[in-house]
């Protein structure tokens, strides 16, 4: 006996649809290089930070303790006699100014040892980063005002010498608006990376991935 042909129709076959991808809401992850990227620039902004106020504010101890005495010792006459006051004016903030600057030169040592901390991914260096995070934006308050204050002495120091030599009466006024603008910018200049470290630590997908450093 003979098989017939098979003469049915062949069934349709429906195209395959790929896979769409997933349509829940929630935060794309980075690719495993990419995490950490923006602490680790944190930390080496703050190893720079740290080691360029450790060398300023060493340089400005010295400054303070040891100018005035030299001006006063190897200084000529005319100059002593023009620029006593302005220096007595500075000698009576020198002291205040050099444990100031011994003071940033330790909050910049742990912002140096939060830095590399940082690197190796340790997480007492998120411990470090805001401690001095909080330390830096109290000292410039406090580094702000003793400034203005020696500042205004220097100024008034000056214009009482210089008031019967021709300068004129609203050079004071002047002189002391610029440094008001040049100390506001000098604050703000100083808690820009401390506010930046704060807030950047605070975020939870931070938390979440210095988490995996313990």
């Amino acid at each position: 006996m003979v098989d017939e042909p098979n003469t049915s129709p062949p069934q349709f076959q429906p195209p395959q649809i790929p896979h769409a991808p997933p349509t829940v809401p929630g935060e794309i992850g980075l690719p495993y290089s990419e995490q950490g990227r923006g602490t680790r620039v944190i930390g080496i902004l703050m190893i720079v930070f740290g080691s360029l106020s450790i060398l300023s504010n060493l340089c400005g101890v010295i400054q303070q303790l040891v100018l005035p005495r030299l001006m006063s010792q190897f200084g000529s006459a005319s100059a002593q006699g023009a620029m006593q006051s302005q220096f007595q004016a500075m000698g009576a903030y020198s002291v205040p100014m050099a444990v100031l600057g011994m003071i940033q030169v330790g909050v910049g040592a742990l912002c140096l040892v939060g830095g590399v901390q940082l690197l190796k991914k340790n997480w007492k260096g998120i411990v470090l980063a805001r401690v001095w995070g909080v330390l830096k934006i109290l000292l410039a308050f406090i580094s702000t005002g003793v400034g203005l204050a020696m500042s205004r002495a220097m100024t008034n120091q000056m214009m009482s010498q210089s008031g019967s030599a021709g300068v004129p009466a609203n050079m004071g006024s002047f002189m002391m608006i610029s440094q008001i603008v040049g100390a506001i910018i000098g604050f703000l200049v100083a808690v820009a990376l401390p506010i930046v470290v704060l807030v950047w630590f605070s975020r939870a997908k931070i938390q979440r991935e210095v988490d995996e450093w313990r």
